[in-house]
């Protein structure tokens, strides 16, 4: 306890989340399931009669980890305690659980408590003596410590030992480092593993496990227990902190009380009663206020006597009702060093569901408990509602070790929103199917509204490693829901503002159910009602005669992009780049800071009123774009895309009352001019085939000479508007500007003189499309997604352009949520919760438990200390090779015929790897006999198995995947000072003979189709003679990929006459001494003598290699599609093409 005179924190604190690994129950959801299903999740993990004991065991799966999300070298997975990587998986997903993205505690002053008690696969430790991976593999410390590390914590790293009530010992630690302020808060959990019949015996030995394997607490059958499994991580927090409430902790202490006369494991009731009085006589609490105390319980009847004993004394001296009472370990048996965590989980389970599980295999009381049968203790037996206050968690040791705990419930029960908009839901995982399952959680548990808010908040930033998006809108009238893979690779957001033509009758659609963007419209329309205009009626009615008035075009449009980029700001996204066309750079000046909402639609209101003020000529404005022919079946020439129409071809043709007023693209541009010189232009333009319409502009030439009367009223009205000049960021590209003058004085500033030129100046937007990055994200704002065709044409390969709206949507709601969904996946980060009504944190009790969010890339199988008796004559290794995974990143450079090729040294360093991870790291090794018999294609997404054997003892090593073997080999480990390299004859250089470059290599090799990259392009240099051949190639400090150019020389030579894809079939010898091998980057030469089929440098040799060309799938050739057009008509002014497009 802390010092009485210590400050402590004034508040409660929380268990917030919770990550489990139950007998039968990956998670806390599933094992509250199995709870209220009364289940007996107890197995078996060895043969019946091992050792004489009873094969019973509530068991966890050990073997699996996905090592490559938390980054540990695969020679430490395998000599590394299961408990520690159990930990890790269980750690994050009890701070999903918590509804904490882990990128928020990086770096922060939390502390990380474990603990556990005898580890039973030390075996792991004893192989790895001489590699040094068991001392950080089996160390306990290495558990929190692993935790920290990984989360770059800057609080306590402490493991503890404290046997059976270490899980109450760690709390206890943790609610006094956040009362005492030394840890804002802190990471909890305590591991159990019941791996070896060893154990058992000796258990058994000590009069503790039942002979039958069960565990009939306070029953009058009972016989002792059975051992767990068993992983539980908490996370704690102070209440302020918290997103959710599992419990407060009102007090939690321990007592050993080993130090007196008798056997360590008799239990003195009256000090247990002792411990118990004094806990309660510190907090304002009374034990009569404690409805249910789940107990130790553990089916050993002299234990439960005295342990009922005690908690009769201590709680029902003045109690009215009987105090209720259970034990998890009837439904999972004992997990020691993680029993007091299955108590807690369980407790926990109670009060969020309202029910406290039965405690089964109870049927009659052990008469020596006095308590049950004068009914002041009553088991439940059966599942019991409850109105869950307080409950308390008593925990034994096996030393005389006691602890408890009194956990308060979440007096907040659950709430709901009344809402008809549906949600959008985003997620991020590390497998495919992970992804696909967390979208139809989202669907299966749509009416849980805290829950879907804690998940958006929790995806709102990313997480590293998880490697599939998806998003998925639950309520919507059109279920939808897209995944994608993706990499983190960040990509720039641009924001494109469109202009006139944009307005749709109806555009506001139901987006007012938003609440930011029906505040943004509130906001504008009172502003504008100031000046008699009704911008509701405008956004919203159906009558097309509304836009006649080109006032109303303007404020409609303005008050659409600044609804819609509220509700971008409120979802986190900042742009890198701002883009608009024509009346669109006053929305670009809204998103860039440089004008408030109510500055924006007066502008707008503004331009419109000066536009019907000023005395302009009757105007029109066209908008052209690709000359388009097709050819009907009669021959008839209708359509066909054949040439763009943009500025630069058009600009020589006008007539020379006419202007381009918009640059809109190479392909596309606006023109400006008379009303009747404009009818007459497009009637010729659409005569030639030409696309070209007339646009409702309310008889104005807009950005052209033709406006210019307007000018002065524009002016006067924007400086009674837009006071103080602000000056642009760099992300604003200006459209009303040539590049060359973006320095001036009128392109820096948003002003009333920029906005008032933006009216007379041509729309250089084509110019301004040049500056988006090619892999940009642009995000159309307006109306209806307008520029969508102009932006596919004309930005850069590789941009995703995503509309807002679209005219006539079925729903303007879903299909802006699904742009965001869009946005998502393509790797923004968005925080969705913010546009919609927000529930108080922490949420409500029975909102569902996040951890099943949670999925791992569970591929690979790892060591637990339980290998049969196969692992006892062979090394074994299952893996999948994925472009994912650090390991196999690299084999993307190592390709042939456009097919990813797993490169032969691979498997040797996976056979050695095997090796090397039993017995020792030896720095020689030889291969021999080696037989390739076929190549393993890697899929650029996804993964493909691989199995590898290596026999103890003769080193024969088999390589397959599937039921397919790829190589077969031996591989032996020379002994000391034995002579196995074979001495090396070098060949003799002159002027004679052909030098190539290495790039002269590497082109020849790709034109027959090895199409190396990166550390495979590691040949600098390369000298032909009669005799042999002489490289100079670059050391990079991995022996593979420096065998791999050796193969590379010799696939040189012996594919040269054929000009075709060789690769190895047999190598009798490859002979390696680490040794001999630079430690630092280097070139080393390898000689090649024909005669002696060896290959040669210091410390490696490959010696008798042949190869064959790459054995190729016949594909089969199909005709996709034949298309007939008439072949004797002349009078069509353009060429006629028919072609057969062929497919193989």
């Amino acid at each position: 306890m802390p010092a009485q005179d210590m400050i402590l924190v004034k508040e409660d604190v929380v268990i917030s989340g919770i990550g489990g690994y139950f007998p039968e129950s990956i998670n806390i959801e599933q094992f509250q399931k199995n709870l209220l299903d009364n289940k007996d999740l107890v197995g078996t993990r060895w043969r019946q009669g091992e050792r004489g004991v009873s094969n019973k065991v509530g068991t966890v799966s050990t073997q699996y980890f996905d090592n490559a999300y938390f980054g540990i070298h695969r020679q430490q997975c395998t000599f590394m305690d299961p408990m520690q990587r159990l930990v890790l998986e269980r750690t994050f997903e009890a701070l999903i659980d918590a509804g904490v993205n882990p990128t928020e505690v990086k770096g922060k002053r939390i502390g990380v408590f474990m603990g556990s008690a005898i580890g039973e696969n030390d075996n792991l430790f004893l192989e790895s003596i001489v590699s040094g991976f068991g001392v950080t593999g089996h160390s306990r410390a290495m558990m929190p410590n692993r935790v920290s590390y990984w989360l770059n914590l800057k609080g306590p790293s402490v493991a503890y030992d404290a046997n059976w009530i270490s899980g109450i010992e760690v709390i206890r630690l943790a609610y006094d480092a956040i009362r005492t302020g030394q840890c804002e808060s802190v990471i909890v959990g305590t591991a159990n593993l019941a791996l070896n019949a060893e154990f058992q015996w000796l258990y058994s030995d000590m009069g503790l496990l039942s002979p039958d394997g069960s565990t009939k607490a306070f029953d009058v059958d009972a016989k002792g227990y059975t051992r767990s499994d068993g992983v539980v991580v908490l996370y704690i927090q102070k209440a302020s902190d918290a997103r959710r409430s599992y419990a407060s902790i009102v007090n939690v202490e321990t007592l050993f009380d080993g130090n007196r006369e008798g056997n360590i494991q008799n239990l003195s009731v009256p000090n247990m009663v002792d411990f118990i009085s004094k806990f309660y006589e510190k907090i304002d609490v009374k034990p009569e206020e404690v409805e249910f105390v789940e107990t130790y319980g553990c089916g050993h009847k002299v234990t439960d006597e005295k342990e009922l004993d005690a908690l009769e004394r201590a709680y029902c001296k003045k109690r009215n009702n009987p105090l209720l009472i259970g034990s998890v370990k009837t439904n999972t048996g004992h997990s020691e060093a993680s029993a007091a965590m299955f108590s807690i989980a369980k407790v926990l389970i109670a009060m969020e569901q309202g029910i406290i599980p039965a405690t089964i295999q109870f049927e009659n009381a052990n008469p020596n408990i006095k308590g049950l049968l004068n009914g002041n203790l009553q088991v439940v037996s059966k599942n019991r509602q409850w109105n869950p206050k307080y409950a308390a968690v008593n925990a034994l040791g096996l030393n005389s070790y006691y602890g408890h705990l009194l956990l308060k419930a979440n007096p907040q029960n659950k709430r709901s929103i009344s809402e008809d908009i549906p949600k959008l839901v985003v997620a991020s995982t590390r497998t495919e199917d992970g992804i696909k399952d967390i979208l139809q959680q989202f669907k299966d548990k749509s009416t849980d509204v805290e829950f879907i808010q804690l998940s958006q908040d929790l995806f709102a930033m990313p997480i590293l490693g998880h490697l599939y998006r998806g998003y998925t809108l639950v309520g919507a009238d059109e279920p939808k829901h897209e995944v994608e893979y993706h990499q983190g690779t960040k990509r720039p957001i641009w924001f494109v503002f469109s202009g006139m033509g944009s307005q749709w009758c109806g555009m506001v659609g139901d987006l007012m159910k938003f609440p930011t963007f029906a505040a943004a419209i509130d906001k504008c329309h009172n502003i504008l009602q100031t000046k008699g205009i009704d911008l509701k009626h405008i956004i919203s009615t159906s009558d097309k005669t509304v836009f006649d008035n080109i006032l109303h075009s303007f404020v409609g449009i303005a008050a659409i992009q600044i609804g819609l980029t509220d509700i971008l700001k409120a979802v986190g996204i900042v742009p890198d780049g701002i883009i608009g066309h024509s009346v669109g750079e006053l929305g670009c000046a809204y998103a860039d800071g440089c004008v408030t909402a109510e500055e924006m639609i007066l502008a707008a209101y503004s331009r419109g009123r000066a536009s019907l003020e000023a005395k302009l000529i009757p105007g029109m404005m066209a908008a052209i774009g690709k000359k388009i022919y097709i050819f009907s079946c009669s021959g008839t020439m209708e359509c066909l895309n054949f040439e763009g129409v943009g500025y630069n071809t058009i600009k020589n043709k006008l007539p020379p009352t006419i202007e381009v007023a918009c640059h809109n693209g190479p392909d596309s541009a606006t023109l400006s001019g008379p009303r009747e010189d404009m009818e007459k232009f497009v009637a010729e333009l659409q005569a030639q085939g030409t696309f070209a319409r007339l646009v409702n502009v309310s008889n104005i030439a807009y950005h052209s000479q033709y406006i210019k009367p307007a000018a002065p009223y524009v002016l006067k009205y924007l400086k009674e508007i837009i006071r103080t000049p602000v000056k642009r960021s760099s992300k604003w590209i200006s459209t009303s500007n040539l590049e060359e003058n973006w320095n001036t004085e009128l392109a820096l500033h948003s002003s009333a003189e920029y906005h008032t030129n933006n009216l007379l100046s041509s729309v250089y937007f084509e110019e301004g499309l040049k500056h988006i990055p090619k892999d940009a994200i642009l995000i159309e704002i307006a109306p209806h997604g307008l520029l969508q065709a102009i932006l596919k044409r004309s930005v850069k390969s590789g941009c995703t352009n995503i509309p807002l709206t679209q005219r006539g949507s079925k729903s303007a709601v879903e299909f802006l949520l699904t742009a965001l969904g869009k946005m998502y996946l393509a790797g923004m980060d968005l925080s969705i919760a913010n546009i919609y009504p927000r529930v108080q944190y922490p949420v409500g009790r029975g909102t569902h438990s996040l951890a099943s969010l949670v999925h791992w890339n569970h591929t690979e199988m790892w060591r637990t200390g339980l290998e049969d008796k196969l692992h006892s004559l062979f090394s074994i290794i299952d893996l999948q090779v994925t472009l994912n995974s650090e390991e196999f990143r690299e084999c993307v450079g190592h390709q042939l015929d456009d097919d990813i090729i797993l490169p032969c040294s691979f498997y040797l360093n996976i056979a050695y790897q095997m090796v090397a991870n039993i017995s020792t790291e030896r720095k020689e090794i030889v291969f021999e006999n080696l037989h390739f018999k076929k190549t393993l294609t890697i899929p650029k997404i996804g993964s493909v198995p691989l199995h590898g054997m290596v026999q103890k003892g003769s080193g024969e090593f088999e390589i397959s995947s599937n039921k397919d073997i790829i190589v077969t080999g031996r591989m032996t480990f020379p002994q000391a000072n034995e002579k196995f390299m074979v001495e090396p004859n070098n060949i003799k250089i002159d002027g004679d003979h052909v030098k190539l470059l290495g790039s002269d290599v590497y082109s020849e090799l790709q034109h027959r189709g090895h199409k190396y990259s990166g550390l495979f392009k590691s040949i600098k240099s390369l000298v032909l003679s009669e005799e042999g051949s002489s490289t100079s190639i670059q050391w990079n400090n991995k022996w593979t990929m420096f065998l791999e150019a050796m193969i590379q020389q010799h696939l040189f030579q012996c594919g040269e006459r054929d000009q075709d894809i060789f690769v190895p079939k047999t190598i009798q010898k490859v002979c390696i001494d680490q040794q001999l091998l630079p430690s630092e980057k280097i070139d080393l030469k390898v000689d090649y003598i024909y005669a002696t089929k060896i290959l040669s440098t210091e410390g490696l040799q490959l010696i008798g290699m042949e190869a064959v060309t790459l054995e190729r799938e016949t594909k089969k050739m199909y005709i996709d599609s034949v298309e007939y057009v008439p072949l004797n008509n002349s009078e069509y002014p353009v060429s006629i093409h028919a072609s057969i497009e062929m497919g193989s």
